[in-house]
């Protein structure tokens, strides 16, 4: 490592994010955060809510560990076909091992530490719709995890919003709506 890297380091003041986002209000991005990238490691801060009506589930190469520091965070998994939901409370960790689609949704003022580690070299997540009446896999979108995920998932969510032959469950004939909590 560099020294000039090194030199560059500098903390976060986790309290003063906590107040600057309070005081943001409810109207704001979902992804506002502070991080720490690297080779290895990945740290962000998120914060609530999350939009009304998202239904994108997060498939991660990777485990990822959740501590929430205000608030509730709801998870929701997919377990064979099945939606299993947990809450995670202020002061509560959960953890979530690789490759198992997630939905976390955050409730105003909430706000939870996200960890896990870079994936490898051509590793891509995805991004996947569920049928809520049978469960089944509806819709899935690949992609290479970059820093800037706002940008980068907003098409993919507007385009699968915007097709309803994507939102139509091949299983059941089930239409999702066009709603879909767009970020």
């Amino acid at each position: 490592m560099s020294a000039e890297r090194a030199s560059s380091w500098k903390a976060v003041d986790v309290q003063a994010w906590i107040r600057r986002s309070l005081a943001s209000g409810t109207d704001k991005p979902i992804l506002n955060f502070e991080q720490f990238w690297d080779e290895e490691l990945l740290v962000r801060l998120y914060d609530g809510p999350t939009p009304k009506g998202r239904r994108d589930f997060h498939i991660n190469p990777r485990a990822e560990f959740f501590y929430q520091l205000e608030g509730d965070m709801t998870c929701t998994l997919v377990v064979n076909e099945e939606f299993s939901t947990v809450t995670c409370r202020k002061g509560e960790m959960f953890w979530i091992p690789p490759w198992f689609p997630h939905l976390n949704q955050r409730e105003s003022g909430s706000i939870g530490l996200v960890l896990h580690t870079k994936r490898a070299a051509g590793e891509l997540d995805g991004m996947a719709w569920y049928c809520d009446r049978c469960g089944a896999q509806v819709h899935r979108v690949d992609y290479a995890y970059e820093r800037n995920l706002r940008e980068l998932l907003a098409p993919k969510l507007r385009a699968f919003a915007a097709n309803e032959d994507a939102r139509t469950c091949k299983r059941c004939g089930n239409i999702m709506p066009a709603d879909i909590g767009l970020i």
